[in-house]
């Protein structure tokens, strides 16, 4: 039994933590990825950072971390365009073809 909201009420459902957080992966793959690779970048600086040796001096390390970081982000762009730009293709292509096909 549907009743409607009342003036005060809204139907508007609010979403959990965990609804939002999948609804948004699914909206927007690429933005994770990036974001696990960050992770990765870091936790793989963590570790050179743990193991490095006496020659290698901090600022130097975190120089390099940052070139690695960036490369991360740099190759997650690069990637999500492509897919974009396959993406559109195939999408003109299919159009066309549903045209040619009327």
């Amino acid at each position: 039994m549907d009743r409607k909201p009342t003036e005060f009420e809204s139907s508007y459902n609010e979403e959990g933590i965990g609804s939002g957080l999948l609804r948004s992966m699914q909206q927007k793959p690429l933005a994770y990825i990036g974001l696990l690779g960050m992770v990765g970048a870091c936790s793989y600086g963590y570790m050179r950072y743990k193991t490095r040796g006496v020659l290698h001096s901090t600022s130097l390390f975190l120089m390099q971390l940052r070139v690695g970081a960036q490369a991360m982000v740099v190759g997650t762009i690069s990637i999500g365009m492509v897919y974009n730009a396959v993406n559109q293709y195939n999408l003109k292509k299919e159009k066309q073809r549903l045209k040619n096909a009327e």
